[in-house]
């Protein structure tokens, strides 16, 4: 009798701590292939906390105060991604899926190109 009114209230608890709360989650996803992307960090910027994407693209924030936040993805290949407000709710999970875009050769500055040359001395 004494696990179950334990077991109870830790459940009551945990109910009204998540209303009091925000939560957000989604997957990263390459704007070309739409395939997910693994290893993409994902910061929220204003609390400092950050976490990668999973093997199939995934994240997710929870127990977040409600409010407005800006949100950074970043990945090598890939352009940043920012989401300036995103708002989020108390007792509400948000989605949010970010296309990334593909960096391109045209991203690099021409310096990066250039083949450089190799001298041999004698």
């Amino acid at each position: 009798m004494r696990y179950i009114l334990f077991f109870l209230f830790l459940l009551i608890n945990l109910s009204i701590y998540s209303q009091d709360t925000a939560q957000f989650k989604g997957w990263g996803v390459d704007l070309e292939s739409k395939n997910p992307i693994s290893n993409v960090v994902v910061l929220v910027v204003s609390k400092n906390i950050a976490q990668l994407t999973d093997s199939i693209g995934q994240f997710k924030f929870g127990y977040l105060p409600p409010g407005s936040y800006s949100i950074l993805f970043r990945s090598p290949g890939y352009k940043d991604y920012k989401i300036e407000k995103l708002e989020l709710r108390a007792g509400i999970i948000t989605i949010c899926t970010p296309k990334m875009i593909p960096l391109t050769r045209d991203d690099f500055p021409k310096e990066f190109w250039k083949k450089k040359k190799k001298r041999i001395s004698n």
